[in-house]
Parts: structure tokens; C-alpha cells; sequence
């Protein structure tokens, strides 16, 4: 482009050797900060590697783990029995439910179904509700919707304790009602909507004397599964519901 010489122009109106000077120096020259203010671009770069610094300690760290909500669980993080912490997206009943395992601050409108997993509550099991073509046990659905007011849309943290013949995630769960902290296992015996689980592979994370002790008072009380005159355990229906389909 050509630099006029005349007019307001600022550079000098000779347009000789002086021009090309000029030009030269405006090209070549380097940043002219202030004292005291720092290049955006330094600031850029120093809050970015600040930045992956945390993500990288989230990522690794062993007592909570946040990971892209399509990723499957991997299988180390079973095998280690890592605690991880997501949103409650959906429940099925009232032992199981489907996480999705993604940061605090993901939108809410992104959680989709089929980027979550499936949790199966630990050392529980809550009444039946109807499927394949068998009737409902009796405070299923008390038990499913207890679970959706506590838990759906909320945060809460899975302890893994492995994985079941059916793909699900098998841990014991801890989330938060008001100001306090609550096992939900304990919370759901405590009410009378399940049984301690007494089959194939329980596990209990070392809280079974806990268990024992809540469902023992609830029984004692007559609170849900327990104020029916002929209770059938959620174990007992299973085994006479697969006894008749064969």
C-alpha cells in the first residue's frame, strides 16, 4: 500500500528515506508496555496452564473422580474400589438408579440418559415393583418415588464396591438431604423400603452391624415392608417368581 505524503498524515511530508525509516520501525518494533501491566497474552497463557494443572489433579485424584459422561466405568476404578461422585438422572426402583458421572458444573440439560450407567444400591434389596409381567410387591413404588424426591437431579458419591451379572455397578452410596450427610442404604431400611440383602456376592462395606441394627428397629416400629400382617421379602418373591416362569 502507498503512505500518502501530504495532508494530516503524520508521517513526514518528504516521503524519502524517512518514510521508509518509519515504516521499518513501525513493523519491527516491539510492544510497548506500561510499567506494572502485564502482556494479556502472558496472563492467558499462565491462567491456561494453571488451569490444566487442577483438571489433571481432579482426573487423578483417588478419593474423587470426575470423567466425561461417555466414558465407561473403567474397569480399575472397580478393581481399586474408587469413590465417584455424578448426578442421579433417573431411578428404576427403589435399589437402583442411573448416574451419570460428570463435574459440578456440566449443564443440566445435558445430562442424557444414554450417557449415564447404572448403580445397583449395596447390602440392600427394596421391593419389586411390576415387570415381566409379575405384579408388584407392596411399597415398591413408595420406595421408587422415596428414592426420585431424595436423589434425582442431585450429587451424590458412589463407592464402588464391584460389578453385577447384569453390567451394573454395585456400590454404597452417600448424598446429602439439608445440612447432613446420609448412607442411603441405612436411610432405606430405616423407613421400611427394603431388606437387607442376604444373597450371592452381598456386600456391605463394612457397615453390616449398622444395617442389622436399623432393620431390626424398623421391624420393630411396623414401618413400611414390616406393617404388612404377611410380609413376603423382596428375596422370597424373587425366587417364587423365577420358580413359576420355569
Amino acid at each position: 500500500r502507498t503512505l500518502p505524503c501530504s495532508g494530516r498524515n503524520l508521517l513526514p511530508s518528504t516521503c524519502g528515506e524517512n518514510r521508509r525509516r518509519v515504516v521499518r520501525a513501525l513493523a519491527t518494533r516491539e510492544p510497548n508496555l506500561r510499567p506494572g501491566i502485564p502482556d494479556l497474552n502472558v496472563l492467558r497463557s499462565g491462567i491456561a496452564a494453571v488451569l490444566s494443572v487442577a483438571l489433571a489433579w481432579a482426573l487423578r485424584s483417588d478419593s474423587l473422580l470426575w470423567a466425561s459422561p461417555v466414558s465407561v466405568v473403567p474397569q480399575q476404578w472397580i478393581t481399586e474400589q474408587r469413590t465417584i461422585s455424578g448426578v442421579v438422572v433417573s431411578v428404576s426402583d427403589g435399589d437402583t438408579f442411573r448416574l451419570q458421572n460428570v463435574g459440578p458444573f456440566h449443564p443440566t440439560q445435558d445430562r442424557h440418559h444414554e450417557q449415564s450407567f447404572p448403580v445397583r444400591l449395596a447390602g440392600v434389596d427394596a421391593p419389586e415393583i411390576s415387570h415381566f409381567g409379575n405384579p408388584a410387591q407392596p411399597f415398591s413404588e413408595e420406595a421408587k418415588e422415596w428414592m426420585k424426591q431424595e436423589l434425582l437431579g442431585k450429587s451424590v458419591a458412589v463407592h464402588i464396591l464391584g460389578r453385577d451379572q447384569y453390567g451394573r455397578i454395585v456400590g454404597s452410596v452417600r448424598y446429602t438431604s439439608g445440612l447432613f450427610s446420609h448412607d442411603l442404604a441405612t436411610e432405606l431400611l430405616r423407613r421400611g423400603f427394603a431388606t437387607i440383602y442376604r444373597g450371592r456376592g452381598a456386600s456391605y462395606d463394612g457397615d453390616l452391624s449398622n444395617l442389622e441394627a436399623t432393620e431390626i428397629n424398623a421391624k420393630a416400629q411396623g414401618v413400611g415392608i414390616w406393617s404388612l400382617p404377611d410380609e413376603e421379602l423382596p428375596a422370597e418373591y424373587k425366587r417364587r417368581t423365577r420358580a413359576r416362569a420355569f
